[in-house]
């Protein structure tokens, strides 16, 4: 049976300068071809932990907050990655992290919030124990999930996305003065 994860993925208006080594790792330059229609990967530097036990068939939904120079937005559902095979990332030999290649069923979500789904996710530890997805309301939420955790039903996740198919999609663009403020 396949299992459902949850993860936190940085997003970051910034401007970006492809191969510069000053750039975050999670910045990683793709093909231009790639990756707008819809996600081609998701990378981790965790190599124990739920990030391990990934398979081919399990989904890795994606949390994001969008943040810019004018503020954060709320937290919203970023991709569903459908697992269609996995990577390890070496550094020297050893290992550090995955790659999990999305299947073509995977997609990107447009900017929703998701915090209340978020509210009714449980997750399940190594042990078997099974808590809150947010134990502590204080923590930003990319603190809360900066490493992967096994959902123990992605069915809230299911109908969040079925919402968000009902849902009307508006482009909205705000005009920006240019020059010095």
């Amino acid at each position: 049976m396949a299992s459902d994860f949850i993860h936190y993925v940085k997003r970051r208006i910034k401007i970006n300068f492809p191969k510069d080594p000053n750039d975050s790792w999670f910045a990683e330059l793709q093909k231009y071809d790639q990756g707008f229609n819809m996600p081609v990967y998701h990378v981790t530097r965790g190599i124990n932990g739920p990030a391990s036990v990934v398979k081919p068939g399990d989904t890795i939904w994606l949390v994001s907050q969008l943040q810019s120079p004018w503020g954060y937005l709320s937290p919203s559902l970023d991709a569903r990655i459908d697992v269609k095979s996995i990577e390890k990332r070496r550094d020297k030999g050893n290992l550090c992290g995955f790659k999990y290649y999305a299947s073509n069923s995977s997609r990107w979500f447009p900017l929703y919030d998701v915090s209340n789904t978020l509210h009714n996710l449980s997750t399940k530890d190594s042990k078997g124990e099974i808590s809150s997805l947010l134990r502590n309301e204080d923590k930003p939420i990319g603190q809360s999930l900066q490493s992967m955790r096994k959902l123990t039903n992605g069915e809230p996740l299911r109908a969040l996305e079925k919402i968000i198919d009902g849902k009307d999609l508006h482009f909205t663009s705000v005009p920006l003065k240019l020059g010095r403020y």
